[in-house]
């Protein structure tokens, strides 16, 4: 219940927030992601979908804070068993933006550490864990528009995680991401 609502207080701000928006130093940002997940092989055969939502203040134009909620589903089949497997993750990440020639295009990388849980819901039970996460991304924005206020975001990034009470073949995964999505700077500040 709270990702949800979580995900339409962030879609109501996205709808009405980008006339706010501004490039620069003191400003916020928020934007939403999709893609692909590798799932780490102990966890799942087959890849799967990812979906991010993330919030974030800049403190100067190169250095941001921002959270960000990270949700990956995949579904597997070995033999007549059926396994689903979802993998919920929050992470607080550090971001460095770089301005080459200032123009429309930033690249940045970003890392960050937080939560994951894994779910596995296979027939006839269910199991999950929750442990410490951690990531890696390169990316870029592409911003467009008369006031370059939105973005256009492609990120290619690293999760990995660990259990402690989910025992596969490893308690340590890894899965790779690429992802495509929007994003706006809130606020006036330069």
């Amino acid at each position: 219940m709270k990702r949800l609502l979580t995900v339409l207080v962030i879609a109501a701000l996205a709808a009405v927030t980008p006339a706010l928006a501004g490039i620069g130093r003191h400003n916020g940002e928020i934007g939403f992601d999709f893609g692909y997940a590798d799932f780490d092989q102990d966890l799942s055969d087959t890849n799967g979908a990812r979906v991010t939502i993330r919030g974030g203040f800049h403190f100067c134009d190169w250095f941001q804070i921002e959270g960000e909620d990270v949700g990956m589903a995949s579904s597997s089949s070995s033999g007549p068993v059926k396994v689903d497997t979802t993998i919920g993750a929050f992470f607080v990440n550090g971001v460095f933006n770089f301005h080459p020639g200032g123009g429309s295009v930033v690249p940045y990388v970003l890392g960050g550490v937080g939560l994951a849980t894994i779910r596995l819901d296979f027939n006839p039970g269910k199991a999950d864990d929750t442990g410490s996460a951690s990531q890696f991304a390169v990316g870029s924005r592409f911003f467009f528009g008369r006031n370059k206020r939105a973005a256009f975001r492609l990120e290619a990034g690293v999760m990995h995680h660990k259990t402690s009470n989910l025992i596969i073949t490893s308690q340590t995964f890894t899965e790779k991401s690429l992802t495509a999505g929007f994003t706006w700077r809130l606020g006036g500040g330069k």
